[in-house]
């Protein structure tokens, strides 16, 4: 049997999908979202390399001399390193931050805070968080925000009171006196990676 299919039904069935398909690439070339995409990249392109340079430094150390030395290292070279690091890139200013932070350069500022707590509201809940987010604060100026999650190798200077060594104590107490970054667990929150940038 010949089944025909009114023209109207066949309207119904396929414009939906034809919608979707207008939708999709309209929302691809918004210009907006090719902005936001292009920032968000060139975060995760900054924060990559940022990543990748503080990582050989602290393991050089620690395989050098420790715990203690990678403290001495991160306080010396790493923080002023993370400061100065743009990624060869003009209006690009790379920093971390954390609610229990070690350095008080470090704190965070009112929308640093809010997506900090708002990524451990998502833990608490069991959620994962995203790879990469983005804020902006002004018209000009966009925050790409990437978390920072505390794994085995951080707990030999971020872990339990009673797992630190006494001698790094001691450093810590001198070099950090208004230390917060004690008492992590692996999976933790022990803050983020934020890249500033100028649009």
């Amino acid at each position: 049997m010949n089944v025909r299919f009114p023209a109207l039904l066949v309207a119904v069935l396929i414009l939906p999908c034809c919608r979707n398909e207008v939708e999709e690439t309209a929302k691809e070339s918004d210009p907006a979202t090719v902005e936001r995409d292009r920032l968000m990249a060139m975060g995760k392109e900054v924060i990559q390399e940022l990543a990748t340079t503080l990582g050989s430094l602290l393991n050089k150390a620690i395989a050098e001399g420790g715990p203690v030395e990678a403290v001495k290292v991160c306080q010396l070279k790493a923080g002023p390193m993370t400061k100065s690091f743009n990624g060869g890139r003009e209006g690009v200013n790379v920093s971390r931050t954390s609610l229990k932070y070690r350095n008080p350069q470090n704190a965070p500022d009112e929308l640093d805070r809010k997506v900090l707590e708002s990524w451990q509201h998502e833990l608490e809940a069991g959620n994962s968080l995203p790879p990469l987010s983005i804020e902006l604060r002004d018209e000009d100026t966009a925050i790409v925000y990437k978390p920072i999650m505390l794994q085995a190798v951080c707990l030999n200077c971020h872990g339990a009171e009673e797992q630190l060594l006494p001698e790094l104590k001691t450093v810590l107490d001198e070099l950090y006196p208004q230390d917060k970054a004690r008492g992590f667990k692996v999976g933790d929150l022990r803050g983020a990676f934020r890249v500033e940038m100028t649009r």
